[in-house]
């Protein structure tokens, strides 16, 4: 388990589009380690595993919903809305 340092700002992330049908851009200020995606019940629908400060996820397998992604980066934990129609 990692323990934020007091202070520091959590990484910047966008996402886009938002919403989303297709193929999502994930942008942080800071390097990506792993992307998970969450429906609104708090079930794991995937992760990944990834490296660098810009991923493209497909998401056409995901039905018409809102998720929750936790995007774990060298900053700590962000989680991010995002709608899929």
């Amino acid at each position: 388990m990692e323990i934020p340092v007091v202070g520091s700002a959590p990484a910047e992330v966008l996402i886009h589009p938002n919403p989303a049908h297709g193929r999502v851009h994930v942008l942080s200020s800071s390097q990506m380690k792993l992307i998970e995606i969450y429906d609104l019940f708090g079930r794991c629908l995937g992760s990944a595993s990834v490296s660098g400060s810009q991923v493209v996820m497909d998401v056409l397998s995901l039905t018409h919903a809102t998720y929750l992604l936790r995007i774990h980066t060298d900053r700590g934990l962000v989680t991010k809305k995002l709608m899929v129609y």
